[in-house]
């Protein structure tokens, strides 16, 4: 019998998650730095007169897997922390969102505050990513603040202001954009009414093409456990897959930003055995031509 050459694991291919009641694909990346299955037990020790052991019997044993990801896919969001997702379809000349008071009450109002808020129709270019501050600076005009300069905004003070005047609000349902913005603001339909001080938020987003997604985590949600699948293949034609047809996300999902480099988020899930499989994981090694 010849002997069986030795089974080398090199790189990763990617991480399919799918769904356990179906066996539907809910989405693979490429993306994967690194991934790590754990298989941890431990014993339990009888003692007698000596320091050493007489007796020992093995407890329960837990398997993890953990890894790494350079790509934040939508499904990574929703099956490893329950993330609710909103996915926007592409916007050509941007987004201006729905005026929201922060603090207070005077800003947004349909009869005297700000009644709504569009893309300038002039020139919608003006649209960026941002996420603006209005503060009203006396009963009629107002200031704007945006959240960081990544656009190029030149920040006038420690607070972020980007206008160098207040701004008129106009009433009757008049009409103001916001320079450098694209934002285009309508007035109430009364006399403008403002209390100095008095605050709303407005977000907005460029020009954007296929879309975008907003991604919400709480915290507070029932996890839905999944299937997993590494995989990976060489040179030489091996293939090589695990199935972990029964993941328990812990939640626990780190994302960073790291200056000058590419994002590298962790996770980390329980891997449970499946009772229909029969099997908490599964390796299939496939050998190639080359090997």
């Amino acid at each position: 019998m010849a002997r069986t050459p030795s089974r080398i694991l090199y790189d990763i291919k990617g991480m399919t998650i799918y769904d356990r009641a179906t066996g539907e694909i809910k989405g693979f990346t490429p993306c994967l730095a690194s991934a790590t299955i754990e298989q941890s037990g431990g014993l339990n020790y009888q003692y007698c007169a000596g320091r050493l052991p007489v007796a020992a019997e093995p407890q329960v044993v837990e398997a993890k897997i953990s890894g790494s990801l350079k790509s934040l896919d939508d499904f990574l969001f929703e099956y490893l922390v329950g993330a609710s997702i909103v996915q926007n379809s592409a916007e050509a000349t941007g987004s201006v969102g729905t005026p929201e008071n922060v603090n207070g009450t005077s800003m947004v109002d349909a009869t005297t505050g700000i009644a709504s808020a569009a893309v300038d129709s002039v020139d919608p270019t003006q649209v960026k990513t941002q996420y603006y501050i209005l503060k009203a600076a006396s009963a009629t005009t107002f200031d704007v603040y945006a959240a960081n300069d990544i656009n190029g905004e030149t920040l006038l003070d420690d607070e972020n202001l980007i206008n160098s005047a207040p701004i008129t609000l106009p009433g009757t349902g008049g009409t103001v954009v916001i320079p450098g913005t694209g934002i285009e603001l309508t007035g109430g339909s009364g006399a403008i009414s403002l209390t100095i001080g008095d605050t709303c938020l407005i977000e907005t987003r460029h020009y954007n093409n296929p879309g975008s997604s907003i991604i919400s985590i709480s915290g507070d949600v029932t996890l839905q456990a999944f299937g997993a699948i590494l995989a990976t293949t060489r040179s030489s034609g091996d293939v090589v897959y695990i199935d972990c047809p029964y993941v328990s996300p812990s939640g626990a999902f780190n994302v960073t930003m790291e200056d000058k480099a590419f994002s590298v988020n962790d996770f980390e899930a329980a891997i449970l055995k499946d009772s229909t499989k029969g099997y908490a994981y599964k390796m299939t090694f496939v050998r190639g031509s080359g090997s």
